[in-house]
């Protein structure tokens, strides 16, 4: 804890389309941050949240245009994005994202973020940004906080549910955010905030695929985890 928690901290969030998106007919990370409370409070510390009202497009450059316009609506002490991972089954934080690379994978505009175009947004910019939190040791405080994890895997076996226990208590820390929207996203927000203050305070989750009310919900339990312990290691 540190004087941040002399007044509220202010979280930002976002998340990928609730429309389908490959083989998905729904992406929980945006059931997810919908579902969030507005404020969570940990010992003692109340922080407020902001979660994005609307899904982000899985569009290059829509999100080049809104994400630097989101991170300048408020001084954020987090930002945190949440995207879906449909080849894993767990939850992981990335530590970083690169700077290129994005011409090679189609949005669902089917464009993508040319050579040339990437020199224009990104100029000078490092060739990769990483997280400005100590992400190991955040790994440690989520898994840990609250005792949350035990209390939902002991919950999903007494409902039934399948591979619950797999889910929550299965975190991890990943260098593997993709060539993608994501990568691209996180990217541009590392960005944004090295350009102003070197202060990367921003994090990016993958979520594995969650159907029906009682994984989201579980996820919806993970999340909150994450936000509390990032909370930790806000200087």
């Amino acid at each position: 804890m540190n004087n941040l928690f002399a007044r509220p901290t202010k979280i930002t969030l976002t998340a990928y389309s609730s429309q389908p998106y490959l083989d998905t007919t729904t992406n929980p990370s945006f059931e997810i941050t919908r579902r969030l409370p507005k404020t969570v409070t940990h010992a003692g510390h109340l922080a407020n949240l902001y979660a994005h009202p609307s899904s982000l497009p899985i569009d290059y450059h829509g999100c080049a245009k809104l994400i630097p316009k989101l991170l300048a609506e408020r001084d954020y002490d987090i930002v945190l994005h949440i995207g879906l991972d449909v080849g894993n089954s767990f939850f992981h934080v990335e530590k970083g994202a690169e700077k290129e690379g994005y011409h090679q994978c189609p949005d669902d505009l089917k464009k993508v973020i040319t050579k040339t175009q990437n020199k224009m947004m990104f100029g000078k910019a490092p060739t990769r940004l990483e997280s400005g939190f100590e992400l190991d040791e955040v790994l440690e405080n989520w898994k840990s906080v609250d005792g949350a994890a035990e209390r939902v895997w002991s919950e999903g076996r007494t409902r039934g549910i399948d591979g619950c226990g797999k889910i929550v208590q299965d975190l991890r820390v990943t260098n593997d955010v993709g060539g993608h929207i994501c990568g691209f996203v996180y990217y541009t927000a590392l960005k944004w905030y090295w350009e102003r203050e070197h202060r990367q305070r921003v994090a990016f989750l993958h979520v594995p695929m969650l159907e029906g009310q009682a994984q989201v919900a579980q996820g919806v339990d993970v999340v909150l985890r994450l936000i509390k312990a990032l909370c930790e290691h806000v200087d």
